[in-house]
């Protein structure tokens, strides 16, 4: 991969290549930061992925494309942070996920779809913390967790066809760990 970069005005526009000379990426920056519309492109030369760069950060919509051209994703920023409604489609055009994020961190409720239109996901987030639900195709309960600050926090439930728990695992602050110690964490949390 061979590289370059070219000013223009106050800006440097720095571009890497593929092998047959076809441009992979080209960012603009200012300052030494990125500021302005970045490119991504697959080897076809189609559009791949585009992202808007204020004072170094993400803002707004990046959208990403499958090699064919249609709309992949949609992740939007605020200050370089997931901020409002991550969203993936498939190649159809029809949404798959619905995740949405404040500062970065998931909240409100989020949606996975099958690709029969089946609810495969959902959970209930209030800034990173919440639970997480995995359904199987035909919309039966399959998974659920808890979530605290982002990471897996509490017990991991697997389910059998008649909604019975049959394992458990336990996380404290996205590590497993056993009921105990997990436990443990949450009465020290309470003392503090």
């Amino acid at each position: 991969m061979t590289s370059e970069s070219e000013k223009k005005g106050d800006v440097t526009w720095h571009k890497t290549f593929y092998p047959d000379g076809r441009v992979e990426w080209e960012t603009p920056y200012v300052n030494g930061s990125p500021e302005g519309i970045e490119h991504h492109f697959w080897e076809n030369g189609s559009l791949a992925q585009e992202t808007i760069f204020r004072k170094g950060r993400k803002q707004g919509i990046e959208k990403r494309y499958r090699r064919g051209g249609t709309l992949d994703m949609e992740l939007p920023y605020d200050n370089g942070r997931l901020s409002g409604h991550w969203k993936i489609h498939d190649a159809g055009g029809r949404l798959r996920n619905d995740t949405p994020f404040v500062n970065g961190l998931q909240h409100g409720t989020q949606k996975i779809y099958a690709a029969n239109g089946e609810l495969l996901v959902s959970g209930e987030w209030i800034l990173g913390t919440g639970v997480h639900r995995e359904y199987d195709d035909r919309g039966i309960l399959r998974r659920s967790v808890l979530y605290r600050d982002g990471c897996k926090h509490g017990p991991m439930l697997e389910y059998d066809e008649q909604g019975r728990a049959t394992r458990e695992w336990c996380y404290v602050d996205g590590l497993r760990r056993d009921r105990e110690e997990w436990e443990r964490a949450e009465q020290r949390g309470k003392r503090q």
